[in-house]
């Protein structure tokens, strides 16, 4: 009977992720940070460490829960713990640490999955907080244009004189944010396949 309400309460709290209620990711909080947390400080994490851990892992569950595909195998609970187990353990072996754990393997169903998505995950952090270094206009142009905002409009936002002096814009703040990238010695550690 228990494993049924245990069941029963994962499939709300995911069915409350879905709908995008914030009372349920509350809830989530409460219930299993506690656990995540004890888990990183007991290796050697802080509770700004768990803190992160927890967000990584939350964005991955919401990665998740956008393919009509996906089904929880284990309770939400295992699932949280194993991707935060392999996030502390990414994010401890970027620092250059090596702890007893990371010789004991992590298995998820579908592992390489969360590591893409991790990867992800990192990635857009790196690219937010470059993005967040440019002046105000550089910043501005360049949301516009990763929202898909053609440049003739772009131009007219922005008050440039001309569509092609908007493309320029754009093109001059992209390479100062590559520049910035580029520089941050998180860049190296990503795996950018592809690009």
């Amino acid at each position: 009977m228990a494993d049924t309400r245990k069941v029963n309460q994962d499939e709300a709290y995911l069915l409350g992720l879905r709908q995008r209620d914030s009372r349920v990711l509350g809830q989530i909080y409460t219930r299993f940070f506690p656990m995540l947390a004890q888990h990183v400080r007991q290796r050697g994490g802080s509770e700004d460490d768990a803190k992160d851990v927890f967000q990584d892992t939350m964005v991955v569950l919401f990665r998740k829960l956008q393919s009509p595909d996906f089904q929880l195998t284990s309770s939400l609970g295992t699932f949280l713990m194993g991707v935060g187990r392999k996030v502390w353990l990414k994010k401890v072996s970027r620092r250059g640490s090596h702890p007893e754990e990371a010789l004991v393997e992590v298995e998820l169903e579908d592992e390489e999955k969360i590591e893409t998505e991790l990867e992800i995950t990192e990635r857009n952090r790196l690219f937010r907080a470059k993005l967040l270094q440019l002046g105000q206009d550089c910043q501005k142009v360049l949301r516009l244009f990763f929202a898909g905002i053609p440049m003739a409009q772009i131009a007219q936002k922005m008050g440039f004189a001309s569509e092609n002096y908007a493309k320029k814009r754009k093109f001059q703040c992209k390479q100062k944010l590559t520049k910035l990238i580029k520089e941050d010695p998180r860049f190296k550690e990503l795996t950018y396949e592809g690009n």
